[in-house]
């Protein structure tokens, strides 16, 4: 069974929907193989310990990957995916130490960031990029932007979820979407709809709902046992679990991207003391130290790359 949540197809270049347009994947963009491929992300992987490194040494993350991007040349697209995809060794412990496996699931009242959810499977399903991030969430190049709409595999991405739960045998679970964002509302009562439905038909579906709240993340700060790939959701929750790191298994052949390669020592990566060695005058620091201590000063960094063709985006 499946719902439409708007009849409309997704713009390629911006991964907005507009009525009438072919249906090309969400979160892609044409450059994506070029950006993406295998030469790109040997170096990609290396500026992400690079930028790992700088992190952990408390240097301000959007001059870090301003000044990692521009040593290499970046493209929006690729910087997106360090931003993304880097957390820093420190920042991935700690949200390693309240990461939880689907097992831990069972019995339990789970909170879905819905959108944060559903919008990643629903990339992997087209096989559109996606970071398999340093802190191991899962997350997406895509943006809503202020507006959401559906996809041909929204429903496929939601059997995703509700599988998972089924399987985890969840007591309950309620998915949160933000009121703010156009059609939050309709994916709420389409969700809401169809879990009725199926509950008729499958009697092992835990009980589901839905809920439109103003600000998702304030919603699920303190709470346990959250389903997100969220930073802020994940850093201010006391349990997390990525339900979409447990759904790839069932998706064929999705396009995820390490973001630290997987034989990458974060803590001492040879790349990024090379990078302070180099520019040690630009950051005020010494490279040598071991000694992990905030920078005594925001690095200036130098703005000598531009990206032609590329816009940042908002």
């Amino acid at each position: 069974m499946s719902y439409d949540i708007t009849h409309s197809n997704e713009n390629a270049s911006d991964g907005t929907l507009t009525d009438g347009a072919a249906a090309p994947r969400r979160g892609y963009q044409p450059t994506d193989e070029k950006d993406f491929g295998t030469e790109s992300m040997e170096t990609l992987q290396r500026a992400a310990a690079e930028l790992s490194f700088l992190l952990d040494r408390d240097y301000p993350r959007e001059t870090a990957v301003e000044f990692v991007g521009n040593r290499y040349q970046f493209t929006t697209r690729q910087r997106l995916f360090l931003n993304r995809g880097v957390s820093g060794e420190a920042k991935r412990a700690a949200r390693a130490a309240k990461h939880l496996k689907l097992e831990d699931l069972r019995g339990r009242d789970v909170c879905i960031d819905g959108f944060n959810v559903i919008v990643p499977l629903e990339v992997a399903l087209v096989r559109s990029p996606l970071i398999r991030a340093q802190d191991g969430a899962i997350r997406d190049l895509a943006g809503i932007n202020g507006t959401y709409r559906s996809v041909e595999q929204t429903m496929q991405a939601i059997d995703l979820v509700l599988d998972l739960l089924t399987e985890a045998q969840v007591a309950s679970a309620t998915f949160y979407f933000d009121r703010p964002v156009r059609n939050s509302g309709r994916l709420a009562k389409t969700i809401a709809d169809y879990v009725r439905a199926l509950a008729n038909i499958q009697p092992s579906l835990p009980k589901v709902q839905a809920a439109l709240v103003d600000n998702v993340d304030s919603e699920l700060a303190g709470r346990a046992y959250v389903a997100t790939n969220d930073s802020a959701v994940i850093d201010h929750c006391q349990s997390w679990a990525s339900l979409d790191a447990a759904a790839l298994d069932r998706v064929d052949d999705a396009w995820v991207l390490d973001a630290i390669a997987p034989d990458e020592d974060p803590l001492y990566p040879d790349p990024a003391r090379d990078i302070l060695e180099a520019d040690a005058s630009t950051f005020g620091t010494s490279a040598a130290s071991d000694e992990k201590g905030p920078a005594s000063r925001i690095p200036m960094i130098p703005i000598s790359v531009q990206d032609p063709g590329d816009t940042f985006l908002s």
